[in-house]
C-alpha cells in the first residue's frame, strides 16, 4: 500500500483550473505556490495529445514557446561572424575563379 492519498472519482472529476484541491499537500509541495499541485498518477488522464502531437491539459492546449533573445553584444557578434563568413566565401570564390582562369 502506498502512503499517498487516493482521489475519489468525484474529486478527480472536479479538477479544473480555479478549483482548489481538497487534500493535504505532500511535503515537497508545501514550498510551492498555493495554486500549484503535483500531477500524481490519478490525474494523468487529464493530459492529452492530438493527432499532430500537440499537448493538452484538461482539454486545453498547452502553449509551448520557443524564443531566442540575444543581448546587444550577442547580436553584434552574430552579425560580425555572418559578415566574416560572407567575405570569406566571396574571397574563396574569387580565388577559385582566378585559379581557373590562370590555367
Amino acid at each position: 500500500m502506498s502512503d499517498t492519498p487516493e482521489l475519489s472519482a468525484e474529486a478527480l472529476a472536479s479538477i479544473a483550473p480555479g478549483v482548489r484541491q481538497q487534500r493535504e499537500r505532500y511535503d515537497f509541495e508545501k514550498a510551492w505556490p498555493d495554486t500549484v499541485w503535483s500531477i500524481g498518477i490519478n490525474r494523468l488522464d487529464l493530459l492529452g495529445v492530438d493527432d499532430d502531437g500537440n499537448l493538452y491539459w484538461n482539454g486545453k492546449p498547452i502553449e509551448v514557446r520557443k524564443s531566442v533573445a540575444l543581448s546587444l553584444w550577442q547580436r553584434v557578434g552574430a552579425i560580425s561572424v555572418t559578415l566574416s563568413a560572407i567575405v570569406g566565401a566571396g574571397a574563396a570564390a574569387v580565388s577559385a575563379y582566378a585559379d581557373l582562369m590562370a590555367k
